[in-house]
């Protein structure tokens, strides 16, 4: 792959529910003429208690430097199931929309609506496939 531009990408996701996830990573690794750099919140820097201020606010600024680091946010629009989910892709948005990264969107596998909140806020809303979210990550990211 030497030659390609590597692109630092955030991708937006909850530990407790990380199947979406793992499959969105395995589709990018797979995809032909990509590369990328995984800049999102590994696993072991995840809070224990995310009602505790402090250890909220300490993902809040492992957030702010994975995205500002990143060169484009892809948000999995299909986990805002909850409350607290919702919570954190705004987070995420609001971060991304301060540094000028721009958000794609990627509907959910099951061909689910992308809440309006994540369109209003999305440079591009893309289909759950490596060909759709790649062409959209070359085109937009910074």
């Amino acid at each position: 792959m030497s030659g390609l531009k590597t692109y630092g990408l955030f991708l937006s996701h909850a530990w407790k529910n990380d199947d979406n996830y793992c499959e969105l990573l395995k589709m990018l690794e797979s995809a032909e003429s990509f590369a990328f750099k995984n800049h999102s919140v590994p696993e072991s820097d995840s809070p224990v208690n995310l009602d505790d201020a402090v250890q909220k606010n300490r993902l809040i600024s492992i957030l702010d430097e994975q995205i500002r680091s990143s060169d484009c946010v892809l948000i999995l629009s299909g986990m805002c199931a909850s409350e607290s989910d919702s919570y954190w892709i705004t987070k995420e948005i609001k971060i991304a929309k301060a540094y000028s990264k721009p958000v794609i969107a990627i509907k959910p596998k099951e061909q689910g609506k992308v809440p309006k909140a994540i369109q209003d806020d999305a440079v591009k809303v893309v289909s759950w496939d490596a060909e759709s979210i790649v062409s959209a990550v070359k085109m937009h990211s910074v």
